[in-house]
This record gives structure tokens, C-alpha cells and sequence, in this order.
């Protein structure tokens, strides 16, 4: 586990300076400039749904299902292409192989990482449309007890599905770089 962790918080350095400082006071306010974006999302969202609200239109459980499938199928393109490019692509895996590590842990740390950049997504993606549908329907505390408890578990689904997607989608892409008649005809085809 303490190798999952390390090569977890090796990965997140590379892709955001949050982590990448001792001080903890500089990655407190790492992390607070994010939920201060969140929260000014948040406070736009609810003042433009109040304001459409005030002109008749309501905003009902059909809306918020379609939007939450549009993200969802949004974040499951964006899983994909983050897990070719990091697990099957990228040449850092190189340099984490030589590690003393296992595939699996590697493996693991891997969809961490990519379980963390979709967790932000959608964080910013549905938080505050859920926050401000909650506030405008007057829901009580455990409607947004559980959407938080919701926005932990959902990039489980796009990622789920985007995993078992890029196996497939890996040989398609090799198989297209190897073969330019095959890449030119697809995309005459196209």
C-alpha cells in the first residue's frame, strides 16, 4: 500500500504542484484555490438557475438527468483518452517500471491518479448544478449529503467503462499507426 501511495503522490507531482511542496501551508492553499473556484462556480450557477427561475422555466429531475448523462458520457471519453495516453502510451511508464514496484501497484496508482483528475472533473462539472438545483427545490441536508456522497462515487462508472473501452481502443490505435492504408481508407471513409 505504502508503494501504491508513493508512486500515487509521484504521478500527482507531475501533473499538479499541489503535492509537489513539504510546506504544508503552500498545499493548503493549493487545495483552497480549488474550492474557491468550485465555490465561485457554485454561487454563478445558483444566481443564473435563480434568474431563469424568476422567468417561468423550470428546472426539474429530467434536466438535471440529462445534463448528469451528457457530463457522464463527456467524462468517459475523457477517462479514455487519459487512460491510453498514461497507461498504454506514455513513455514515463518506462521510468516507472524500473521501480521497485509491482504491475499491479503501478497499475493501481495509475487509475488513482485518473480516478482523482475525474473526481475534479465532475466536481466542477455537476457541483455546482446539483447545489443549486438543491437550493431552488429547498432540499434538506441529506439531498446534499448525498451529493457529495455522489460526486465521491460517480467517476467510478465513466472510468469503469473507459477501462474496459481502451483495451480494444489500444489495438485499433496501433494497429492504425502501423498500417497508413488502413488509417487513409478510415479516413476517406470519414
Amino acid at each position: 500500500m505504502q508503494t501504491i501511495i508513493k508512486l500515487f503522490r509521484l504521478q500527482m507531482d507531475d501533473r499538479s504542484d499541489i503535492f509537489r511542496t513539504d510546506d504544508k501551508k503552500k498545499m493548503f492553499l493549493g487545495i483552497l484555490k480549488y474550492v474557491f473556484i468550485i465555490l465561485i462556480m457554485t454561487v454563478v450557477f445558483t444566481i443564473a438557475m435563480m434568474l431563469i427561475s424568476a422567468f417561468g422555466f423550470k428546472v426539474n429531475k429530467e434536466l438535471l438527468a440529462i445534463v448528469l448523462l451528457f457530463s457522464q458520457t463527456i467524462s468517459m471519453f475523457f477517462a479514455l483518452g487519459t487512460i491510453l495516453r498514461d497507461m498504454f502510451f506514455s513513455r514515463e511508464n518506462e521510468l516507472l517500471m524500473v521501480l521497485p514496484a509491482t504491475p499491479d501497484e503501478l497499475f493501481i496508482s495509475k487509475l488513482a491518479v485518473i480516478y482523482v483528475q475525474e473526481f475534479l472533473m465532475n466536481t466542477v462539472m455537476l457541483f455546482p448544478l446539483t447545489f443549486a438545483v438543491g437550493f431552488l427545490a429547498r432540499a434538506g441536508v441529506v439531498y446534499f449529503l448525498a451529493t457529495l456522497l455522489f460526486l465521491l462515487i460517480l467517476p467510478i462508472i465513466p472510468l469503469a467503462v473507459a477501462t474496459v473501452l481502451a483495451i480494444p481502443a489500444s489495438y485499433i490505435i496501433k494497429l492504425l499507426k502501423k498500417n497508413t492504408v488502413v488509417s487513409l481508407v478510415i479516413i476517406i471513409i470519414a
